[in-house]
């Protein structure tokens, strides 16, 4: 076995911590041992700043609200030129797949940390995206002023709670009107929830709208041509994103989206079946496939679900089930008795419901710690996600999912490489292999705090 992991697995179990506590959850507070403030001087500087700001906005902000601290301004993307220039982040960055809400974060709170913003077009190619967003001078004051200081600049959003409450009153319904309405969509979360729990990566976000794949799907009558249109789109954009990965020297890929029979059932039905499952394989082929052929990265996707058992012989699965040496799919359980350790299980008593047919499809489960039922019951260890970064707040159980597990577990493999940062790619994959065996591995991140925000000490 190399030595780089070697030391790699010698860490884990040095640094390796098992917590036990619980709290019932209707006006849910951290657990007292849920994470600790290293530097509670700055803490307390900071939030003091961000609450000056706020205490000057008497009305909340609204469309109809023309206070100095409410005018809209015009924010546009930051771009990062010098590549070389930014070290420590080799290793440890991400092109992040999903929907336009990203860029409310990444214009603002971690527009120092984002190398390029991505846009499809109408013709499925990924250009420079050059939109302006409009947000209060308030917000701008506090998300972008503020929070890019160099002393504040990796600060992390579970220590900024105390000014939660009062920055959604003043504020965030002006984000809701003007921006949620129309860019709504959960990309926003998986990056904040990446970016704040790995303080050294940096990004490429790509911004998908999926129009040109819509319309191949809805307006092409004849079969051969649709087929060739497929082909060409998908590997028109997986070749364009792989020039940014290899410019960039990008580590992973975070994919909370595929293409499964369930999801061309829903939005195509008018396609027959074996037009779905051409498009299902071609997918793999020309877009899964072909991304991570010819480089070292490693894609993290969320996993899919089946009604059926044995979807790894269902063609409708093709895309989620066929094994790729450098994809890890990704799953969630909802476990509360603490049972996970630290290097995880493979204890198929925590996987419920239909997930169980989808476990050949499956390399990774990330725990939620979440109850079923109203008032939801949260232990240690829940995952907790942030809109503005202005404090966080745990999943609920709707949005407990396999595409909100994904950024957790890519979040983990940044913990690894950030334990031992001569780690490769392939070595780090070895060492999954290694936890998951030729199966899969139930992971507790948040519990056991086998993230780098702890591994680097802004939280403890």
């Amino acid at each position: 076995m190399n030595k780089n992991l070697c030391l790699s697995i010698l860490i884990l179990i040095i640094s390796c911590r098992n917590n036990n506590s619980s709290e019932n959850l209707s006006n849910w507070q951290p657990p007292e041992d849920a994470w600790r403030d290293p530097n509670p001087a700055l803490t307390n500087k900071i939030n003091e700043e961000i609450y000056f700001k706020l205490s000057n906005i008497t009305v909340p902000c609204s469309l109809n609200n023309t206070n100095q601290n409410c005018q809209l301004i015009d924010i546009h993307p930051n771009y990062i030129s010098d590549i070389e220039g930014n070290k420590e982040s080799e290793g440890l960055r991400v092109l992040i797949i999903d929907d336009s809400s990203m860029r409310l974060a990444a214009y603002t709170r971690f527009r120092k940390r984002v190398f390029l913003n991505l846009l499809e077009n109408s013709e499925g190619s990924f250009l420079l995206d050059k939109t302006t967003i409009k947000i209060p001078y308030a917000a701008k004051n506090i998300l972008i002023d503020i929070l890019n200081k160099n002393e504040y600049e990796k600060f992390p959003s579970e220590l900024l709670v105390k000014n939660k409450g009062l920055f959604n009153r003043k504020i965030s319904g002006s984000f809701d009107n003007l921006i949620f309405n129309k860019n709504s969509g959960h990309g926003l979360y998986i990056f904040n929830y990446i970016a704040n729990n790995s303080p050294k990566s940096q990004f490429i976000l790509a911004y998908m709208t999926q129009e040109k794949f819509s319309n191949i799907l809805n307006e092409t009558l004849d079969a051969d041509i649709l087929k060739r249109e497929i082909d060409l789109l998908f590997r028109k954009q997986s070749d364009e994103l792989k020039k940014y990965i290899e410019s960039y020297k990008i580590d992973f890929i975070s994919l909370s989206y595929g293409i499964s029979v369930n999801y061309l059932d829903n939005f195509f039905p008018h396609l027959t079946s074996q037009i779905k499952n051409y498009i299902i394989a071609s997918y793999y082929k020309n877009f899964i496939d072909n991304i991570l052929y010819n480089n070292n990265v490693i894609l993290v996707q969320a996993g899919d679900n089946s009604i059926t058992p044995n979807p790894e012989n269902n063609p409708g699965y093709l895309a989620d089930c066929t094994k790729n040496t450098r994809r890890l799919r990704v799953s969630f359980v909802k476990d509360l008795s603490f049972s996970i350790p630290f290097f995880g299980t493979k204890d198929l008593n925590l996987i419920k419901g239909k997930q169980k047919n989808f476990i050949p499809c499956t390399d990774i489960y990330i725990n939620f710690s979440v109850g079923d039922v109203r008032p939801y019951i949260y232990n240690k260890g829940v995952i907790n996600f942030s809109s503005y970064n202005i404090g966080t707040l745990p999943i609920t159980i709707t949005d407990a999912s396999s595409s909100n597990a994904t950024p957790v577990a890519v979040t983990y493999l940044l913990f690894l490489k950030t334990l031992n940062p001569l780690l490769s790619n392939y070595e780090l994959m070895e060492q999954v292999n290694i936890l998951k065996g030729n199966s899969f591995v139930i992971l507790d991140p948040s519990l056991h705090k086998q993230l780098p925000i702890y591994k680097l000490g802004y939280l403890n």
